[in-house]
């Protein structure tokens, strides 16, 4: 399982997301990747746990569901390239 924190610098927020599958931690990496790559400014970085002095030193603010909400923005700029917000299960 894998624990990451996403970080929208251009509106200062913070989101930590934890105990994360692989095939998930990876779409969400390649998610940003491609947000990144229309000139967003995103970063994503993994964690070994939540820490709640690392995110107040930021300066960011924490925004649950920071992921989801960056998805829909995408999607709703981009609705002839929308990103898979989950992996498909078969």
């Amino acid at each position: 399982m894998e624990n990451i924190y996403i970080k929208d610098n251009d509106n200062r927020l913070i989101d930590y997301m934890s105990d994360l599958r692989g095939d998930v931690a990876n779409l969400i990496n390649s998610n940003i990747c491609r947000m990144q790559e229309k000139g967003r400014n995103i970063t994503i970085n993994s964690a070994d746990e939540y820490n709640r002095d690392l995110i107040a030193s930021t300066g960011y603010e924490e925004k649950q569901g920071l992921y989801d909400i960056l998805i829909l923005e995408y999607n709703q700029k981009y609705p002839n390239k929308l990103l898979q917000r989950w992996p498909s299960h078969r």
